[in-house]
């Protein structure tokens, strides 16, 4: 403490401590200089208030020595709060968890006094460093209503007191700008803001300007990132995380790295990137083991996984997504639990359990929702839609799969991975219902996002379903054209068939070759390798060669 001058507070870590008002200020300021001596409450009242004493002395004494009181007690669970901001993401991850657990109560009564005091500086503090535990636990809805109401406290104080440190000026700046972010990010992954997700990231982002913080302004970035990773155009996530590891990398932040990279891999996954998908999952996951922290190396096995379920690996990919689930389940880490409940529930529909993949479906989508975290509840109802289309339920399926395409048209999100993952579904609903024509229309829209996206996986897949539609309708011709060029384009892409594409595939290839012949329908096939198709919106028509090297496929599979 400093008393020469105004009057200044730190922590052992040398962090600003607000102390709220200024006869508090200047009752320890007293007591400083009485230290170790008894001092009487008349001395106290008299250096307080001199010769205006309040009509009730003692009792307005009392109150300040209260307010200093519990001021202590404020700033104590705002120091612990920091601590565990940190210890949150190494070794001791689960212990802290749980101590947090346990001081819940506490943390709300400092918040809440921080913010009835007015004590700007303390609720920004307290709320930004409870908001990484707030988003491990799942409680997306009070980090969000916490970083709000000390946001508010900012906004309506009249201003730092005048004898407040520039260093206290500072730091509250930097924990405003840390709030604006990191609320704009968890509202993001409660299902909140829509739009143009670019302009939210620059609105909230904004404040950091003209504040010397390049480890928050990074945390930030990623978070943004991270968070609008799921819904929308991809570029503006991929734009932020690419900034954030190049400015964690320039700091040393060997989490900060760990943090982006495995968010590289879920972008290389929506891109149809496989090998970027295991480089960054691995290179990520090796980070975050060397440093303990376990939600990390969920974020990293959670997309090596998805790699497994790609290329058909599903026993490789059901360990790795029961390991991360057992492992989210010990921590209490709910939204990656809904997660990997959804992955396993995918593979048990993939290895043909439609019954154990229900329950666990059902069960994501349950706790994806109570956790109010969005993008675990649509990747849950998807996958139950895709589930009711296989069993042939497909009222079932509709419901689901359009629930998430009315939510997707209500938030004005740019087209995305998820809103073609519905489109293809919607399209094999179509097929089943014997509706040719409202299947090649999906189909054709899928394969816009897929081109859009620049996922070559993507845009093979959706040709393999347009020519689906065209076998339902008796083009067979135009339907092995489009199985020609989709071929080539995974084998440019070096993106094979899973066992599930291939099965559909075959069944097309089947069809199509019993109805024009074997001679035609190779004829037709090898065609489609050096034609890129170009599709109105009612049929494909035409087609326009295109510049690749030869190649011969068999049905399916490249000879």
């Amino acid at each position: 403490m400093a008393v020469l001058g105004p009057l200044a507070v730190w922590t052992s870590a040398g962090e600003a401590v607000t102390v709220p008002g200024l006869k508090v200020r200047a009752l320890l300021a007293d007591l400083l200089v009485y230290a170790g001596q008894p001092v009487s409450a008349d001395r106290l009242v008299d250096d307080l208030w001199g010769e205006r004493p309040p009509a009730d002395p003692a009792g307005a004494l009392q109150v300040k020595v209260s307010q200093l009181r519990r001021g202590r007690h404020r700033l104590f669970y705002t120091t612990l709060a920091e601590q565990a901001r940190t210890q949150l993401r190494g070794h001791a991850q689960r212990q802290w968890l749980e101590r947090l657990d346990r001081e819940t109560a506490n943390v709300h009564s400092a918040l809440d006094g921080a913010i009835r005091h007015r004590e700007a500086h303390l609720a920004l503090r307290l709320a930004s460093a409870m908001t990484w535990y707030w988003f491990l636990r799942g409680r997306l809805t009070e980090a969000r209503r916490a970083l709000e109401a000390a946001l508010a406290v900012e906004a309506d104080a009249p201003g730092i007191e005048e004898d407040a440190t520039a260093l206290e000026a500072d730091a509250t700046a930097a924990a405003r700008a840390f709030a604006i972010a990191w609320q704009a990010g968890i509202t993001l992954l409660a299902g909140g803001g829509g739009g143009d997700l670019a302009a939210h990231a620059r609105t909230a982002l904004k404040p950091y300007e003209g504040i010397d913080d390049p480890g928050g302004r990074a945390a930030a970035e990623w978070f943004l990132g991270f968070a609008t990773s799921d819904f929308g155009d991809l570029a503006p996530s991929e734009d932020l995380v690419s900034r954030a590891l190049a400015a964690f990398r320039a700091i040393g932040d060997r989490w900060g790295v760990g943090a982006a990279l495995s968010t590289r891999a879920k972008q290389a996954a929506a891109r149809g990137d496989l090998a970027a998908v295991s480089e960054n999952g691995r290179q990520s996951l090796t980070l975050f083991r060397e440093l303990g922290d376990r939600w990390g190396q969920l974020q990293a096995t959670e997309w090596l996984g998805a790699l497994c379920e790609i290329v058909g690996d599903y026993e490789q990919g059901r360990r790795l997504h029961t390991d991360g689930l057992r492992m989210a389940e010990e921590l209490g880490l709910w939204p990656q639990a809904a997660d990997r409940l959804s992955w396993l529930g995918r593979i048990a529909m993939l290895s043909g359990d439609h019954t154990q993949a229900r329950e666990l479906l059902e069960h994501a989508v349950g706790l994806a929702a109570e956790q109010k975290y969005k993008p675990g509840e649509v990747f849950a109802e998807i996958s139950l839609g895709t589930l009711a289309r296989k069993e042939g339920k497909l009222d079932i399926a509709d419901a689901h799969l359009r629930k998430v395409l009315e939510w997707h048209h209500q938030m004005g999100y740019a087209p995305d991975v998820a809103k073609a993952m519905v489109l293809a579904e919607l399209g094999f609903v179509a097929e089943q219902r014997g509706d040719p024509t409202a299947a090649q229309a999906f189909h054709l829209d899928g394969l816009a996002i897929a081109r859009k996206l620049g996922d070559p996986r993507a845009v093979a897949s959706a040709l393999e379903d347009m020519a689906g539609a065209q076998a339902l309708a008796g083009r067979h011709r135009r339907g092995t054209l489009l199985l020609g060029t989709a071929a080539a384009t995974r084998q440019s892409a070096r993106a094979p068939l899973s066992p599930a594409e291939r099965d559909y595939v075959d069944r097309i290839c089947a069809a199509a070759r019993a109805a024009l012949g074997a001679d035609t329908f190779d004829a037709q096939l090898q065609r489609g390798t050096e034609m890129e198709p170009e599709f109105d919106s009612e049929v494909a028509k035409g087609v326009r060669r295109r510049p690749i090297r030869e190649c011969r496929f068999t049905c399916g599979q490249q000879v």
